[in-house]
């Protein structure tokens, strides 16, 4: 004996819990049926597969006192493919991994940014400013953006000479961001650096 309870089913509406032999027939014609199994399984697909991307990054601040605890992000199966630590030079610790670092002129301070990122020879990408329109007591590097694109044109333009690829300044998501940006972009674009390296 079969017990017909109510189950509702998005695909397939009604459908019992426990249905008798001759109420298998669905309410949508198989070939959408077909068609929506397809579907789900393609939008699935990313989910399962979780293949690396080049689009996977990681912005890794130093676990001090637990180096060991950054294995986590070289250690296999990852999907992660590079990462930033708001400076010039790599994380010790995840050298051995498979991750590509990517260096960032984080803000407006005496650096060797330049020197730094031309010597290594393995670095692709080039990021700039961290939320610049922001204060540092909210993790901003909160430069105006006249210094900033004097600092573009000094320490990361001549970098895109170097076969670097360049990252635009990370504005933050508040009221200021674009308007830091618009008036940035013009700056930066002015005079380029004097530096012909």
């Amino acid at each position: 004996m079969f017990v017909n309870i109510p189950f509702y089913h998005p695909v397939c509406l009604p459908l019992t819990l426990f249905p008798a032999p001759s109420s298998l027939s669905c309410c949508l014609p198989l070939h959408l049926r077909m068609f929506l199994i397809l579907l789900l399984l393609l939008l699935l697909t990313p989910i399962i597969a979780q293949a690396a991307s080049s689009k996977r990054g990681l912005v890794h601040v130093t676990a001090n006192g637990h180096p060991s605890d950054d294995s986590i992000w070289i250690t296999p199966p990852t999907t992660l493919t590079w990462y930033y630590n708001y400076g010039s030079r790599p994380t010790s610790s995840l050298s051995s991994g498979n991750l590509s670092f990517v260096p960032m002129l984080w803000g407006d301070h005496n650096n060797t940014f330049l020197e730094d990122v031309r010597g290594q020879e393995n670095v692709k990408w080039v990021l700039g400013f961290n939320e610049p329109d922001m204060g540092s007591d909210v993790g901003g590097s909160n430069i105006l953006p006249a210094r900033a694109a004097e600092l573009w044109k000094r320490d990361i333009e001549p970098l895109k000479r170097n076969g670097k690829e360049l990252g635009a300044p990370a504005v933050s998501g508040g009221p200021t961001g674009m308007s830091w940006l618009k008036e940035f972009v013009p700056l930066s674009l002015l005079t380029s650096s004097s530096d012909g390296s």
